[in-house]
């Protein structure tokens, strides 16, 4: 299990890393007061990623190599994460 936060701003930013070994479940919580946008790499913006509202939390089953980015229309802005190891789906 690992967890942290990470600033989230107007630049795409990596939340949580893609294991090489093994499947996870990443909890993706907006510990903000702006909506956060989600997307599986770079490229995610405010147009095309999945919206988290503030203070909401999203389950993401990710496998191998899989990454969760953030983006937000503002600078500054709290995003915290969990991820647990071999899931059963």
């Amino acid at each position: 299990m690992s967890y942290g936060a990470v600033t989230v701003g107007t630049t795409a930013v990596k939340v949580v890393d893609g294991s090489t070994s093994r499947q996870t479940v990443a909890l993706i919580q907006n510990n903000s007061d702006s909506d956060m946008f989600l997307g599986k790499n770079s490229s995610v913006t405010t147009s095309n990623g999945l919206k988290l509202s503030p203070g909401a939390t999203v389950s993401v089953p990710l496998a191998t190599e899989e990454q969760v980015w953030a983006i937000c229309g503002s600078a500054g802005k709290d995003a915290r994460y969990l991820r647990v190891g071999n899931p059963t789906y």
